[in-house]
Parts: C-alpha cells; structure tokens; sequence
C-alpha cells in the first residue's frame, strides 16, 4: 500500500478488508493510523476511536490543532484555544481534548495565571474595582467590585479555619447517621473558594438546619438573624440579605457570569461579579447563601443559571459558597 508517497507493506485487517469488501482505499481511518490528521471537505480532521471498535475521521479540535497531537497528558492546557465570539476558551486534557466549563480543570497555579490576568480594568472596561480586600484572619486577598453602591466581593470565600470557628465543625447528628455531617468543604478552594452549610456560614449552631426537634422553635431566633450578619466573612463585612442580592435582579445573567466556561457562552460578566459555574452536564449555575429565612423555614439563596438569575427556596444543610458585602462602602 501506498501512505505518505512511500510503499509499505498492507496490514492483515487492511488485506482482508480489501479482498473481501472491496475496501482498499488508503485514506479509511484505522487502528494503526489512530492519531492521524487529514484533510478532508477543507476541515481538519484526525482519525479517532469512536466505540465497538470501530475508528472513523472527526473533525479535530482546536487543541488537537494547535498540538498537533490527539493523545494529551492529564492537567496538560492549550491556553485561548477556541474563539467564543465574545472571548477565547481554553482547553484542558482528561484523557482528551475538552473545553473548559468549570474551574476544576485548572491546576492551581494555571488558576492563579487565568485569575492574574482575568481580574483586570482591561478585561472589565465597564466594571468598578475597588481595592483588594485581605482577611486578616488567614491572608487571603480577594478581589472586590462596586454593583449598585455596594462593595461586593468578586470571589468566593476561602476561610477554612473550623478551630477559630467552632460551628464550621463536622458533626454527629443522631445514630441515625453513620457519618458525620460536614459544614463545609473547601476541597478546590484555591479555585472555586470553599462551600459552607447556611448555619457554617452565619456562624450559628448547626442545631438550627433542622426543626425536628420539639425544644427548638420554628425559626432561627431573631437576635442571631439581625442585619448586617457578619457571620464568617471577614471583619467590616457580612453575608448579604435577600434586599441585597436584590440589587443584582436589575442585571442581566449574563453580565454576572465570569467568561470563558463553554456552557456559558453568551457571558459577558460586565458588572465584574465573575460568578463561577458549577454544572451538571450542559446545565450550569451558581448559587450563594442569603441570611434570609421563609415561612417553610428553608432559606432564600441567589441562584445564576444560563439566562437568568433569581430566588430560590433551599434546605439549610447543603454546602454552599458565599460572597460577602462590605458593611458600609464608601464608593470610588
């Protein structure tokens, strides 16, 4: 067979596939040639495993382009890959080429790369910084933006110390329960910040996620629930109330969502709030606490989806991350 303008001599999968179907052209993608690239109807296309063992031509993604290469080493990132319109994706390898959609596919200091040159008046010619916020308590700098008079962190929380904060503390609910119940969760903090139940993230009892028991009353008691609550946000700074997060209902979802994540691809993040997304498939939200309780006695939480961003009611035991609002901003 001729390949590359030099005889070779046939495979026996590429003999009988000649002989017996009549199949003998050398341009057909097989095993051997898995990796290939070749162009066909003007596209870029590389020869690829498609499943019951069967190989085929797909169009080659911008990273297998730009490599050169179909096969990638894991956490391995082809930066600006793919043009989005209104912003360039990047690409990451989990066994293969995938566009980014959620903060989890970055090391932490790709991260710490993308964060350097993403948060900049450059990047957000309409947003209004202000200056970065450092907790004292553990020295994590955060960055902050003005949204309606109000000074907004521009990333989630990263406090993780449950030995100064005792009510971020695991706990043994019942014997009903073999394991205990985490308060909070910090796993990817560096890039997603940590997520907190909504009694962790007030800084109250974890008693008060539940109602089942005939000693307590029917709601938080109001002497915990006074706004502002600082809860565990830094000093100076609290967990916003449901007429805060309010002031973000005037603007659209899609200028609240951080650019380039695939499934978020009409993003345009012009307020500078950069939420971040967390998906299930294709479907992708970002949801934080409020302080503010219901008549069910659920919680209300700020929830971003693709298109829109609204109230929602919530139980008060799932882990959520929080963003904190300066007590009394003075604008820039």
């Amino acid at each position: 067979m001729c390949e590359d303008n030099a005889w070779r001599e046939a495979t026996t999968d590429e003999e009988r596939e000649c002989r017996e179907n009549g199949v003998c052209n050398i341009s057909r993608c097989t095993q051997r040639k898995e990796g290939k690239f070749k162009e066909i109807d003007g596209k870029q296309q590389v020869c690829s495993y498609l499943d019951a063992n069967e190989y085929g031509w797909k169009v080659a993604n911008c990273a297998e382009i730009k490599t050169g290469q179909k096969k990638c080493v894991n956490d391995d990132l082809v930066w600006a890959c793919e043009d989005y319109g209104s912003f360039l994706i990047d690409y990451f390898c989990a066994g293969e080429w995938i566009p980014v959609s959620n903060p989890d596919a970055y090391t932490p200091a790709n991260w710490s790369k993308k964060r350097a040159e993403y948060y900049t008046q450059e990047m957000h010619p309409d947003a209004v910084y202000g200056d970065d916020l450092v907790d004292a308590r553990d020295g994590n700098v955060y960055k902050t933006v003005f949204i309606g008079g109000k000074r907004w962190m521009a990333e989630n929380l990263r406090y993780a110390d449950s030995v100064e904060t005792p009510n971020m503390k695991s706990i043994h609910r019942s014997s009903w329960y073999s394991d205990d119940v985490k308060q909070f969760s910090c796993d990817n903090q560096d890039n997603q910040g940590c997520k907190y139940s909504w009694t962790a993230a007030l800084d109250i009892d974890s008693k008060w996620q539940w109602i089942d028991s005939p000693t307590l009353p029917e709601h938080t008691p109001s002497s915990l629930m006074q706004a502002p609550h600082r809860g565990i946000c830094p000093e100076g700074w609290h967990v916003p109330d449901t007429t805060e997060w309010k002031i973000l209902g005037d603007i659209d979802a899609v200028a609240l969502q951080m650019r380039g994540f695939r499934y978020w691809n009409n993003a345009t993040d012009a307020s500078g709030f950069s939420a971040l997304p967390s998906c299930y498939y294709s479907d992708c939200s970002s949801s934080y606490w409020s302080i503010s309780e219901n008549e069910n006695v659920n919680v209300y939480i700020w929830k971003i989806e693709n298109e829109t961003a609204a109230f929602y009611e919530w139980g008060k035991g799932d882990l959520l991350p929080i963003r904190c609002i300066q007590d009394y901003p003075v604008e820039p």
